[in-house]
């Protein structure tokens, strides 16, 4: 852990962020081709959750976690979904573009924290997306939300480390 601890619930200011304000909605690239726009909810833990909608608002709802390197503005992604029946809310993660970073105890958490947000987007049922290390996350938000997801894609998840068939697959 770095000194000082992990994040907190307040804004910093530095790369990829901007200083403690009101938060509107922004655009998040060239603004094109289908986007939505850039959004930004608070979480019941104070923190900020920023996300970007693609695709159509009248679409079906698709809920998608980026992996590592990845972005809720990915080059490009305007056009593959421009055209499509969805409605995608791309999510940054804690840490991640405008996205405060925060502590969790476990990814649990996630799923806890975002329940408003399900109220919040009038969204009573959606599909789910995780990309890489995005799948926790969308791990999360299936297990504790069964009534409200349909169906869940895992692209190139990272498996569950903690288990003993698959740390034998790491070197010591």
């Amino acid at each position: 852990m770095p000194p000082g601890g992990w994040g907190s619930s307040a804004r910093k200011s530095g790369p990829g962020r901007s200083a403690p304000g009101p938060r509107t909605s922004t655009s998040c690239g060239n603004d094109k081709g289908g986007m939505i726009g850039l959004r930004f909810f608070q979480l019941p833990n104070g923190a900020t959750l920023s996300y970007a909608e693609y695709g159509t608002a009248e679409g079906r709802p698709v809920l998608l976690f980026h992996g590592l390197v990845g972005s809720i503005c990915s080059e490009g992604m305007e056009e593959q979904l421009q055209g499509l029946p969805l409605r995608v809310i791309a999510l940054a993660r804690p840490g991640y573009g405008a996205s405060d970073y925060f502590d969790m105890d476990c990814i649990a958490d996630w799923g806890r924290l975002l329940d408003g947000f399900f109220e919040h987007l009038n969204i009573q049922r959606c599909d789910i997306v995780g990309i890489s290390a995005g799948a926790p996350y969308a791990y999360s938000l299936a297990a504790l939300y069964p009534d409200r997801i349909d169906t869940l894609y895992i692209h190139s998840g990272m498996p569950a480390v903690c288990l003993p068939n698959v740390l034998v697959q790491y070197p010591s």
